[in-house]
């Protein structure tokens, strides 16, 4: 029952991060009306009066990665989906790291390729192996393409990001590079809400069958 109850904390702590972290990052589009959503990724709301707030987004991200790697490790059976698990990690760690060292400084850039491509790799192997247990079978599908869309819009963001500094060492603003990278943000975060909210509702069944 303790164990039970230890992975329902999790699982709520998870989806509760992610929501209140997309919550915020969305203000920060308001609050910051001078950050060209476009040609700009997420990391530059860090800088100014308004950057502790994309700190506690990169903070709150890696909470809930934390939190459903918790919640979900006993749920995933596969060496594949094993890989995943330890790319959540790394992708965690990531998050936890961007929170520190904003975009202005040198590790930022670093901390970026290995988290953000933990993030993608974790989503999808964990997806492919988990959507095929019972207990996830009935949202398999929602599963499967929600934990693609990570990598997918990684690829996008990174084919973008490169291709708008290959003439010039400065980023051309006609590259909608800004809108990939929140894709891969928005794509993440509701990864982990789905992660949070079935294994959640899994867990309450178990639960009840073992009063």
């Amino acid at each position: 029952m303790g164990k039970l109850i230890s992975t329902s904390l999790m699982r709520h702590l998870a989806f509760k991060s992610v929501a209140i972290s997309l919550l915020l990052l969305t203000a920060l589009h308001i609050l910051r009306p001078d950050i060209h959503t476009a040609s700009s990724m997420v990391s530059e709301y860090a800088i100014g009066k308004f950057g502790w707030i994309q700190t506690l987004v990169f903070f709150l991200f890696a909470v809930s990665a934390g939190a459903v790697l918790i919640a979900i490790r006993s749920e995933v059976e596969t060496l594949w989906g094993k890989i995943g698990l330890f790319f959540l990690v790394l992708a965690a760690g990531g998050f936890f790291l961007g929170g520190i060292f904003n975009v202005e400084h040198p590790l930022h850039q670093f901390v970026f390729f290995f988290g953000a491509p933990g993030m993608a790799i974790a989503a999808a192997l964990i997806s492919l192996n988990i959507a095929r247990t019972p207990a996830w079978v009935q949202i398999r599908r929602l599963v499967i393409g929600e934990g693609q869309m990570p990598w997918i819009s990684f690829m996008i963001n990174m084919r973008m990001y490169f291709h708008a500094f290959s003439h010039s060492c400065e980023l051309n603003p006609r590259i909608p590079v800004g809108w990939a990278n929140r894709l891969f943000w928005l794509s993440s975060g509701l990864w982990l809400m789905v992660m949070a909210w079935h294994s959640a509702k899994v867990n309450l069944q178990k639960s009840s069958k073992n009063p």
